[in-house]
């Protein structure tokens, strides 16, 4: 796996004002230079696994990503 993606992938999320906290991640190889990752987001019910897939930056060359969402209100 490569730890620059990782590093690139984690300072997105972690950049990004509109995902307010990643709770996890995976990344792996489907394939010579293809990624896929999966991401578990802690957010507001306002947020969507659509709006994070969209930002996750393609020059990454991740080609597949899976987003979950788990509201903070769903903590309580």
């Amino acid at each position: 796996m490569s730890l620059r993606l990782v590093r690139r992938l984690g300072a997105f999320l972690a950049g990004d004002r509109t995902v307010p906290g990643a709770v996890a991640g995976s990344i792996w190889s489907i394939g010579p230079g293809i990624w896929a990752a999966a991401i578990t987001v802690l957010g507001q019910r306002t947020l969507t696994a659509d709006q994070v897939h969209r930002r996750v930056p393609r020059e990454l060359g991740i080609q597949h990503v899976t987003v979950e969402i788990r509201h903070e209100e769903d903590r309580n």
